[in-house]
């Protein structure tokens, strides 16, 4: 399930559509209010997911998105958590495009298979800008 705010929710939504006529299994949601964070409208949505990734344009200081920090938070008391992944694109007023959301799906594939996710990820960001 992508979870996204703002702008980059029509790209999401639109890409999610096709990718599930081709049989994918993949939803979208799209958070209009950050504060308060809407947990229980969230959480009963996800709960069934085995991946969730947030896809964000902003950075907050030392942990992710804001809405990954928040989902996080969210999910710490819950018995039953899928795998979160949180998504850092479209900076600098970069489009967000249906290769970034196809890369997304890539890397949320391979995590449900078992490969090991570093976080964040950065779709679109030059390597030695974030190192």
């Amino acid at each position: 399930i992508f979870i996204t705010i703002g702008s980059i929710s029509g790209t999401a939504k639109e890409f999610v559509d096709r990718v599930r006529e081709e049989g994918k299994k993949v939803g979208a949601i799209k958070i209009t209010v950050l504060r308060p964070f809407p947990s229980k409208e969230i959480l009963p949505l996800i709960k069934n997911a085995k991946i969730v990734a947030t896809l964000e344009r902003n950075i907050s200081m030392g942990y992710g998105g804001a809405v990954y920090a928040d989902l996080a938070g969210a999910l710490i008391n819950e018995e039953k958590k899928p795998k979160l992944i949180d998504f850092i694109l479209g900076l600098g007023g970069r489009d967000v495009t249906f290769k970034d959301m196809g890369e997304i799906l890539d890397i949320c594939e391979k995590a449900m298979a078992g490969e090991k996710v570093e976080r964040p990820v950065w779709i679109g960001v030059k390597k030695e800008l974030i190192e």
